[in-house]
């Protein structure tokens, strides 16, 4: 939501945007590299959790600049974005009452998911329950979640398999790689070769669409 390097204010605000800079902002820390500004982590986290609704258990996503929210809930991709950055935080930062808060955040939003319907959805929620899994072992109904969002997509791959289209629906569309990076990162997490067998050959078979000539 900018033009080049200008805010690009007649969009307004998002939470996939703040949740990709949280992401970031987690990873640099734990990388050991120079960390963003100190008043820029809190913000982005502070994003989110206004964009949580308790009543219904879903994010919003897209707001005006005039700070008014302009939906009820976001899309199913932008809360699974949302979880995503919320298992990063509980596992990666630096602050513990933030790993705390992100934990807190990402139980009360995790349910919804498993009525999901959206394949990315499903990614962008498994590489969030990899890292909040690992942070918070003793939450057996997340790992179960994560099992099941997992199954969902290997069970489109193999259906996809079987026409020789190696991908988890009929078409390419955006993010397509993090779909390959959710059954490998589950497979690491949760020591399953098959999710990881089945994520590289994805990914392999991605690569190889894309430089086709």
């Amino acid at each position: 939501h900018a033009i080049h390097t200008v805010p690009d204010r007649n969009h307004g605000y998002c939470i996939d945007d703040n949740a990709r800079a949280l992401i970031l902002a987690c990873m640099l820390t734990d990388a050991g590299e120079t960390a963003l500004p100190e008043a820029l982590p809190p913000r982005f986290a502070g994003f989110l959790q206004h964009a949580f609704n308790p009543a219904t258990g879903r994010f919003r996503n897209f707001m005006g600049f005039n700070r008014t929210w302009l939906e009820e809930q976001g899309s199913d991709d932008s809360h699974g974005r949302a979880l995503w950055a919320l298992g990063v935080c509980a596992a990666r930062t630096a602050d513990p009452p933030g790993r705390a808060w992100a934990a807190r955040l990402f139980r009360a939003g995790l349910p919804v998911v498993a009525g999901f319907l959206s394949p990315r959805a499903w990614g962008f929620t498994l590489l969030g329950l990899a890292e909040y899994c690992a942070a918070t072992p003793g939450d057996h109904d997340a790992a179960a979640l994560q099992h099941v969002l997992a199954d969902r997509l290997l069970a489109r791959l193999a259906a996809a398999q079987a026409a020789g289209w190696i991908w988890f629906e009929d078409r390419l569309a955006y993010d397509n790689a993090r779909l390959a990076q959710a059954l490998i990162a589950t497979g690491a997490a949760t020591g399953r070769r098959d999710l990881a067998t089945a994520g590289l050959a994805a990914l392999r078979w991605l690569v190889a669409m894309q430089t086709a000539p």
